[in-house]
């Protein structure tokens, strides 16, 4: 069922970015897919358990292993306040997917060439995803559980 108050669905990763292009226009601001890094930090929200509410998860947490998605909030919100981090829809990242670097990054990312391009948060119909779980698909796949979060960059310190 999609309703207002459902996640946005059946998107391609080129919708989200021209959505985002016109938004950051329309508002003055920058908008943007986060990087994989970006993501896992917000899913997490300070936790270093597989999931942010925990060591598993179950049907009371998010929605996995269903046959299909939820209002938007239907679970507790982590510890920053997001919610349906784990489960309802796919979320695509910034990033394009390749193996991680060897070794410690600051906020890794894929290679700039297109690929596979990657998503993280799991969805509704598959098995429940911990917050490292990433998967990678071809970008332009428009699939009822693939959806987006975008980020909303801070204003440099002098312009606030």
């Amino acid at each position: 069922m999609q309703s207002d108050d459902h996640p946005v669905v059946c998107l391609t990763r080129a919708d989200v970015e021209a959505f985002c292009q016109w938004l950051s226009k329309k508002e003055g601001k920058t908008y943007r897919l986060p990087t994989e890094a970006e993501w896992e930090y917000a899913c997490r929200a300070g936790t270093t358990t597989p999931f942010h509410f925990g060591q598993s998860a179950t049907d009371k947490d998010a929605r996995f292993g269903a046959t299909s998605p939820v209002r938007v909030g239907s679970y507790a919100p982590n510890a920053f306040g997001l919610e349906d981090m784990h489960g309802n829809v796919w979320q695509w990242c910034a990033d394009w997917y390749a193996a991680y670097p060897n070794g410690p990054v600051r906020d890794p990312r894929g290679p700039e060439a297109p690929g596979n391009a990657i998503l993280r948060g799991g969805c509704w119909r598959d098995s429940a995803s911990r917050s490292a779980h990433r998967g990678n698909v071809p970008p332009d796949w428009p699939r009822d559980d693939f959806g987006a979060r975008i980020v909303c960059e801070a204003l440099p310190a002098a312009k606030m």
